[in-house]
């Protein structure tokens, strides 16, 4: 079977005008090794190097427009949780308040139950964290 493979390799070599497979694979292999080196090369010149940088670099006016960036961003983050949290809890309502006591043969009253009482607990929660954000 070895024997065979060699002497079909050998006809298909003969038959392309006597390229040799491990030729052109090396030449494959130094042209992508290359185009990577390129790209590794322009991907340095991209990169800003920073040094040096001491706490004196930042003007006033620099610090106070990142922290107003910062509580921005911070405040943006808390309105998407807080929206968020709103939209699970009406889900959680719509719900529960479609699974009846005469279901629990289907559902399960444990499973009903559950439901309740997360949306009891996510609604408590909700309240605390509210409290905790207007302080």
């Amino acid at each position: 079977e070895g024997k065979m493979l060699t002497k079909w390799l050998q006809a298909a070599r003969t038959k392309l005008g006597g390229i040799d497979v491990a030729d052109v694979a090396q030449m494959q292999t130094e042209s992508y090794l290359k185009r990577m080196s390129e790209l590794g090369r322009k991907a340095k010149l991209r990169t800003p190097v920073y040094t040096g940088l001491s706490e004196n670099v930042l003007s006033t006016a620099t610090k106070l427009i990142a922290m107003k960036w910062v509580e921005s961003s911070r405040q943006s983050m808390r309105n998407r949780f807080n929206d968020h949290g709103i939209l699970m809890r009406s889900k959680l309502k719509t719900l529960t308040s479609q699974i009846e006591e005469e279901d629990d043969w289907f559902y399960g009253a444990e499973f009903r139950i559950e439901g309740v009482n997360l949306l009891k607990e996510s609604s408590d929660l909700h309240n605390e964290f509210s409290l905790c954000s207007q302080r």
